[in-house]
């Protein structure tokens, strides 16, 4: 729902996805970016490739679930989630579940952002979607200044 694939893919980059699989997978063969197309955008054919898909949806079951706890209360279409910064948010947790290392400072720092975003748009400081104005029935009411100023006469 919040993770598409090729979004994914674009914005952490193939190059370090094979990273990211060859150290996960401990086989045969390496883990290849022919691997990877194959087994995230077709179907996968090869065990290694059935690996790699289950590994990734795994993934992408965890930050889809994560996010939406947080986002939960909200009304949200499709068109709301794709013009929001939750995509992006989902790409730095993304990173973070694919990893082989969950020390590295640069990956924890952005799932650390990612999540302290999370929490601002749960408290509503962080909107989601533009706000439409509410139009009210009942006619606006102007009143008389209360001062004895000469307003006429000014």
């Amino acid at each position: 729902m919040f993770v598409s694939t090729s979004h994914t893919i674009n914005t952490i980059g193939m190059h370090l996805l094979v990273q990211f699989a060859q150290g996960r997978f401990n086989s045969d063969s390496y883990a290849t970016e022919a691997d990877l197309n194959t087994a995230l955008l077709q179907s996968p054919i090869t065990e290694l490739q059935q690996q790699i898909y289950d590994w990734f949806y795994t993934a992408k079951t965890n930050v889809d679930a994560l996010i939406f706890g947080y986002v939960a209360k909200f009304s949200l279409s499709m068109d709301d989630i794709e013009q929001s910064l939750l995509p992006g948010l989902a790409a730095d947790l993304m990173r973070y579940e694919l990893c082989t290392n969950d020390a590295d400072e640069g990956i924890l720092k952005r799932r650390d952002n990612a999540i302290k975003q999370l929490e601002k748009i749960e408290k509503g400081v962080i909107q989601l979607k533009v706000s439409t104005p509410k139009f009210s029935s009942r006619a606006i009411k102007t009143a008389k200044p209360a001062s004895q100023f000469n307003w006429s006469g000014y």
